[in-house]
């Protein structure tokens, strides 16, 4: 099965990316660069990347750029859109200068700089331009825990735990504080430092063969063939003037006598010149491997681009559980840009608890950490008893005021460690625990107020290019030719409007701008097994039908589905619209189910709801099956609510009778209505149809048929036992 394993939205272009266990990435919007639709964007048509990078462990855009940054456990690639061809090409990759037993285990995005965290618990920095990245010198630029421990008193460095990995990387919304969690326990506030002014400086090392630019690796055979061939000829002219040395030196005899001297001087001369070219070709065979070993060290050496000094750690915040997560707590004023006395902190730890740390603001420059001590008692939701580990925590501030926390997992262990789950909590009485029918892989928060980029036309076209991948600051060339230079900038958090939740089967989107925080229907479905399919059925129907059974199953379109990816066209309406007829898709299920979907374009489905085939059945409730298609009651606490609709119970949660699975599915088109006849596992036929009185409901004549007409002397029935009818 292909799993998705993380997520990225930029939301200023209002792209939106998946990126895949086997390496594979779908960028989906519809944006200013003559891209019509993407799946993740507006429904409609998907765009698949062409590059595969495998491994991939985090995932990123850079805002406004039109690229994307993707990260494996030793790696940093770069993908670019390119405007003319519309394809996502790779722009740029560098290696990090990891220990063989160490990988990346975070991440983060400054200001013109990359900040990764290691499982050996040291921070590099890895400057970003326009794509392209230098890695940082690890003496100059990169924070290893040692560096931090010697700056502390020696009975504080194993309490400490800073040789654990970094398993979380956030920087401030105002750039000041870089916030950094051990596995450990402790959580440490630093100050990122200023890039250094000074301009790259070419240099042989940092000269990049063509298809490097490109986004390819050259052979290695021939990048070593371009290496050694200058020197080899350097030999042989040196050789030639030996050898025609050897033909001057070596004297001719002039006379029996003289003989044995002229051979014994033309030996000692041709043993001069051997050995003279033996030395000459072992130096050039060194100088070959010395080149090929450390061609990468000379890069690490000599960037191209500068790369800031180490960052100055200011405050330690120590705790003894394992911490999972470290976020700012993001206010309100925070976005505002405020000025504030003091900052916010919040920490989640492997026993379920998360604690608010208030870090105060610096007055004067700090030399040394100080180790902090906090004051308040960690809070633990859904204690006493112990809990899973708080996968993940955010904190925004929600657009009906106060602020929002959101986090993953923290259930209590023994009754729903299986679960999966995201936890939402508000106000005083607002607090949900929203349940997936599949494992969270990811997810991010969206505005209240998506932004809408304008769409392109012929007359601005040049000018949203440059807007797009520049930024209005200008760099003199040495030649006096203006170069645009941009900025790579962080993530600007915002207010918490919608909530987009990424797992194993689909992708959910939740409103937490209305007070009951409902979920968005959502476009689109990848996997249509969380029960046993059974039976498929398929039938083209009018449009007018197709409006009227919407209306019929309450159908809610996606008009508020928050990735809005651009603006709507009159050509985009021509690549989503229908002609006359649209696809009906019936889905049976192991639970009697009957699922409605309407096909779209791409890989869009709009779901028109669910059939309980077996409502007009007596017993059907205390077989497990769904009569009235209503979820079972939950428990008081913790507040589950089941969303998506692949929601489902877990393995071993109820037991579904054999005869409730539908076998058999038929569509008819007749009078401009829509019949569907199912077929059950214990003999029951049921026929449904769209009626004029908007809904959807069954044929409730009962026709009972015997098969033997009352010959029953000779004959015992083995199959299932027939349900009883409510009519």
């Amino acid at each position: 099965m292909e799993q998705p394993i993380a997520l990225a939205y930029d939301q200023d272009l209002c792209l939106f990316a998946v990126a895949y266990t086997h390496g594979y990435i779908e960028v989906y919007a519809f944006s200013l660069l003559e891209i019509i639709f993407f799946r993740y964007g507006m429904p409609g048509l998907s765009f698949p990347v062409d590059h595969v990078v495998k491994g991939i462990k985090f995932m990123e855009f850079l805002q406004n750029e039109g690229r994307l940054l993707l990260v494996t456990s030793s790696s940093l690639t770069s993908l670019e859109l390119n405007v003319t061809s519309g394809h996502w090409e790779k722009k740029h990759s560098v290696f990090l200068p990891l220990a063989p037993d160490e990988s990346i285990t975070a991440f983060a995005i400054g200001k013109g700089v990359v900040y990764v965290g290691s499982s050996a618990g040291t921070l590099r920095q890895v400057a970003i331009e326009n794509g392209t990245m230098t890695v940082g010198d690890d003496d100059l630029t990169s924070l290893p825990c040692l560096l931090i421990l010697n700056k502390l008193p020696e009975d504080k460095r194993e309490v400490l735990k800073l040789n654990t990995p970094i398993v979380s990387i956030e920087l401030h919304p105002n750039g000041e504080g870089l916030l950094l969690g051990y596995a450990g326990g402790t959580a440490i506030v630093a100050q990122p430092q200023a890039i250094p002014l000074t301009l790259p400086v070419p240099s042989i090392s940092t000269v990049e063969n063509p298809r490097d630019e490109a986004g390819e690796k050259p052979e290695e055979g021939e990048a070593e063939k371009g290496q050694t061939q200058p020197s080899i000829e350097s030999v042989e002219a040196e050789a030639e003037p030996a050898k025609k040395s050897e033909g001057d030196t070596a004297p001719e005899p002039t006379s029996p006598k003289k003989s044995k001297t002229g051979e014994r001087h033309s030996t000692a001369n041709l043993q001069a010149i051997r050995a003279q070219a033996s030395r000459k070709f072992r130096t050039l065979s060194k100088s070959i491997k010395s080149k090929i070993e450390h061609t990468a060290e000379e890069k690490v050496e000599h960037p191209v681009l500068p790369v800031p000094p180490s960052p100055r750690v200011v405050r330690l915040l120590p705790y003894t559980q394992v911490l999972c997560c470290a976020t700012w707590r993001i206010t309100t004023s925070v976005l505002a840009s405020e000025l504030a006395a003091s900052q916010e902190v919040l920490i989640a730890y492997h026993d379920g608890a998360y604690l608010t740390w208030t870090i105060p603001k610096c007055e004067s420059e700090v030399f040394d950490p100080v180790i902090a001590v906090n004051q308040e008692v960690a809070s633990i939701p859904y204690g006493p008893l112990p809990c899973a580990a708080i996968q993940r925590i955010i904190a925004r501030p929600s657009a009906n005021g106060g602020v929002i926390t959101a986090f993953v997992g923290g259930l209590p262990r023994a009754q729903h460690a299986q679960k999966h789950t995201i936890s939402v909590l508000g106000g005083v009485e607002e607090h949900v625990c929203f349940q997936f029918g599949s494992p969270v892989r990811d997810f991010v928060v969206l505005p209240s107020k998506p932004q809408k980029p304008a769409c392109r036309n012929e007359e601005n076209e040049e000018s949203s290019k440059q807007k797009l991948l520049y930024s209005p600051t200008e760099i003199e060339g040495d030649e006096g030719e203006k170069s645009y230079q941009h900025i790579t900038e962080p993530p600007k958090p915002t207010d918490a409007g919608y909530l987009l939740v990424l797992t194993d089967r689909e992708l959910v989107a939740i409103d937490l701008t209305q007070p009951s925080w409902p979920v968005i229907p959502s476009p689109y479905l990848k996997h249509l097994d969380c029960t046993g399919i059974t039976a498929v059925a398929h039938i083209s129907i009018p449009k007018k039908l197709m409006s009227r059974l919407k209306e019929a199953c309450n159908a809610k379109g996606f008009d508020h589905w928050p990735v809005i990816g651009g603006q709507k066209t009159e050509s985009c309406e021509a690549v989503v619209e229908h002609a006359e007829f649209h696809d009906l898709v019936a889905i049976a299920h192991m639970d009697a189910d009957v699922s409605l979907w309407h096909v779209g374009r791409g890989d869009c489905f709009e779901s028109l709801g669910r059939i309980p085939s077996l409502a007009m059945m007596l017993d059907a409730g205390e077989l497990g099956c769904n009569v009235e298609n209503k979820q079972n009651e939950e428990e008081a606490w913790p507040p589950f609510r089941k969303v998506g609709d692949c929601v489902c119970e877990a393995l071993g949660e109820r037991v579904v009778d054999a005869r409730c699975a539908v076998r058999t599915l038929s569509f008819q088109l007749v009078d401009e209505e829509v019949l569907l006849f199912v077929g059950g596992e214990a003999g029951n036929c049921s026929m449904w149809s769209s009626a004029k009185q908007k809904s959807l409901e069954p044929d409730v004549t009962r026709i009972c048929v015997d098969l033997l007409e009352g010959l029953t002397d000779k004959f015992s029935w083995e199959g299932h036992e027939a349900f009883k009818v409510r009519f």
